[in-house]
C-alpha cells in the first residue's frame, strides 16, 4: 500500500502519526461509506482544519474516478478510490489536539484479495504510527441473533467491539453508553452472530494480532434509504471522537439529493 500526498513535503508518518484512523468496513448497505462521506463533507464546510492530504493506493483495490461529491469541491474535481482526509481539532481539554484520518474508499476489494489488503492496510496503519483504527461497517439486521433483536430503535441497533492496545479505548466513557457486540454460541467469536460487516471481522483479528488498538462500530440495518441511520452512526461517531458540537452539524453531501429517489407522496397514505 502506498500514500501519494498532496504536498510532497510531507510523507505519510508525518501526516499520520498519533492519528485515528476512520475507514469504511466496505459492508452492508454501505454504511460505511455514507457515513464517512458526511462527516468528510460535513467537515469540510465547516472548518479549516479538514483537508484533502493525499490518496492511498492498493493493487486489491478497483480503481475509480467520478464527479465532485462535496459541496466544497469544484465542479470540475474528481474524487478517487482511496482518499485520505486529515481533521485536527481541539479535545474538551482545551490542552491536547486530535488527529483524525478519514479514509474514503469508494470501490470494493477484488475477489479474493480481502485478507490480503487487510494484512497491508494495518501494517500501514503501524508504519505511520496511527493510535488506532476505527472502523465504520453496516450489517444486516434480519441475521442479528441477538437477544434484544426485537427492540428497533436504532440506539440500540448500533454496537462496537474493539480492544487497546494498552488495555483501553479512546473515550471509554461514551463506549460505556452503547452495548457491545454480543458473543456467538461459542461464546468467544463476537462476529459469529453478526452478518454483513464485511472488512470489520477482519481488520478487528489483524490490529489486534499487531497489537494495534482498533474499534468497529457496527450499525444493524436494512437495504433501502439509510440516509436517516448513516446521520445516527455519523453523530455517534462525531460524539466518540470528541469533536467540538459547538462548530459542528452534519450536512449532507450535494451528490446524495438523487441517490434514493423522491420519497412517496404522502397522498398515498391518505
Amino acid at each position: 500500500m502506498e500514500f501519494f500526498g498532496q504536498d510532497a513535503a510531507f510523507d505519510a508518518k508525518t501526516l499520520f502519526k498519533d492519528a485515528i484512523i476512520v475507514t469504511p468496513g466496505i459492508s452492508f448497505a454501505n454504511m460505511g461509506q455514507l457515513v464517512v462521506d458526511l462527516l468528510v463533507n460535513s467537515a469540510l464546510a465547516q472548518s479549516d482544519s479538514v483537508k484533502l492530504v493525499g490518496h492511498v493506493f492498493s493493487k486489491r483495490v478497483a480503481p475509480m474516478a467520478g464527479s465532485a461529491a462535496f459541496a466544497s469541491q469544484g465542479p470540475t474535481e474528481l474524487c478517487l478510490n482511496m482518499e485520505a482526509y486529515l481533521w485536527s481539532y481541539p479535545l474538551p481539554n482545551g490542552v491536547a489536539t486530535q488527529k483524525v484520518a478519514l479514509i474514503q474508499q469508494r470501490t470494493s476489494i477484488l475477489a479474493g484479495q480481502s485478507a490480503a489488503f487487510v494484512k497491508e492496510f494495518v501494517q500501514w496503519a503501524v508504519d505511520v504510527e496511527a493510535s488506532s483504527i476505527l472502523v465504520l461497517a453496516g450489517a444486516d439486521n434480519m441475521l442479528c441473533h441477538d437477544r434484544d433483536m426485537h427492540v428497533y430503535a436504532v440506539s440500540h441497533r448500533i454496537k462496537w467491539t474493539g480492544c487497546g492496545s494498552n488495555g483501553r479505548l479512546f473515550n471509554s466513557e461514551f463506549l460505556d453508553q452503547i452495548p457491545r457486540l454480543p458473543l456467538g454460541e461459542d461464546q468467544e467469536d463476537m462476529w459469529e452472530a453478526t452478518r454483513g460487516a464485511g472488512l470489520a471481522p477482519l481488520v478487528d483479528r489483524e490490529a489486534m494480532a499487531r497489537k494495534l488498538s482498533v474499534l468497529s462500530f457496527v450499525l444493524f440495518c436494512a437495504e433501502g434509504n439509510n440516509v436517516p441511520d448513516a446521520a445516527y452512526l455519523a453523530s455517534c461517531v462525531a460524539q466518540y471522537l470528541q469533536v467540538p458540537a459547538a462548530s459542528f452539524k452534519l450536512l449532507l453531501p450535494p451528490s446524495w439529493s438523487h441517490m434514493f429517489g423522491r420519497d412517496p407522496s404522502v397522498s398515498l397514505f391518505l
